[in-house]
């Protein structure tokens, strides 16, 4: 089938549209997976590009429950000798599990918002357009 990601959780931090140098705007965000009731969360870093990221920002937050499908995504820095890898989803399609978080924990509604039945805008499939902060 190929490289392809379901995840579904709720956003770690707040969101900031970004924008590459070439002004292609994007945000990012950490995904908190739970693995069950004796298990440690997952925390997975995603990036949405585009239109995307603007609907994004608009309609959820932090704490928010989503869906996302995507590509995952590794890429490898060298710095000072050093390689390492940085692993991120490029999501392609997500979904709202619920209304946009209010600010107070507990205070959301669990009412499905459907995202856009599109196709988001391609991630950028270069490199050197994937935007980390290390």
């Amino acid at each position: 089938m190929g490289n392809f990601v379901h995840l579904i959780g709720r956003i770690c931090n707040d969101l900031e549209i970004k924008e590459t140098s070439n002004g292609k705007s994007y945000v990012n965000f950490t995904l908190a997976v739970s693995n069950g009731k004796d298990n440690p969360s997952d925390f997975i870093p995603c990036t949405l590009w585009n239109k995307g990221a603007e609907i994004f920002t608009q309609f959820t937050g932090k704490g928010g429950l989503v869906s996302v499908s995507g590509k995952l995504h590794i890429t490898s820095v060298e710095k000072d000798g050093k390689k390492t890898n940085y692993t991120n989803v490029l999501v392609s399609d997500f979904e709202f599990l619920q209304s946009k978080p209010t600010g107070s924990v507990g205070k959301t509604q669990e009412t499905p918002v459907k995202a856009p039945n599109k196709q988001i805008d391609a991630p950028v499939e270069s490199e050197y357009d994937i935007p980390f902060e290390m």
